[in-house]
């Protein structure tokens, strides 16, 4: 009678080990579907984009991953830096932060965390995102930000900006300004 017991005790083992080591369709494309994996993965990345002979941006990434998919795109998951540049290749601001998507398709870059946008005025923007349209040059967010300059600290909540970071607007303003008259 025990070893009855025993038998199908051990036959119910089998069974619920292998019913616990099956793996769902839907989990082994999400591993090897082209669209989450990347095609490509470049570490201490740096890579420069030019128009018109000018180089526009320098980008700097601990790791960037490429993504083919129905619209390409590149994630920085990690750290990254970016120097922009004008027309005529004068340097015009730098970001930098956690984490970067660019849609080729789109020409959008999305970042989020921790990030800081400086403009060649010394002008600092700090915030948790940022919206980049490369293509009309606007840079949004509708998070919290601050911007700090040499005589003013700005704070609100949303901003608007075009891609030099040195023509903004930001909504629900408050903060310090220097009023001395020069």
């Amino acid at each position: 009678m025990t070893n009855t017991i025993l038998k199908i005790v051990a036959a119910f083992a089998v069974v619920f080990t292998l019913i616990g080591c099956q793996n769902e369709i839907s989990e082994i494309k999400a591993i090897t579907d082209p669209k989450f994996v990347p095609v490509q993965s470049t570490f201490n990345a740096s890579f420069s984009y030019s128009l018109d002979g000018v180089v526009r941006t320098k980008i700097y990434a601990l790791q960037l991953d490429q993504y083919v998919s129905d619209s390409s795109y590149l994630i920085a998951p990690k750290t990254f830096h970016i120097e922009f540049f004008d027309s005529l290749g004068e340097y015009t601001g730098t970001m930098t932060g956690n984490e970067a998507i660019f849609s080729q398709k789109s020409n959008t870059l999305w970042t989020k965390g921790d990030l800081v946008l400086e403009n060649w005025k010394k002008e600092k923007l700090e915030t948790n995102s940022l919206t980049f349209y490369l293509d009309s040059d606007l840079v949004y967010t509708p998070d919290f930000v601050k911007i700090s300059s040499e005589n003013s600290v700005l704070e609100g909540k949303g901003l608007r900006s075009n891609g030099s970071f040195s023509n903004y607007e930001i909504n629900q303003t408050s903060g310090n300004f220097n009023t001395a008259n020069e």
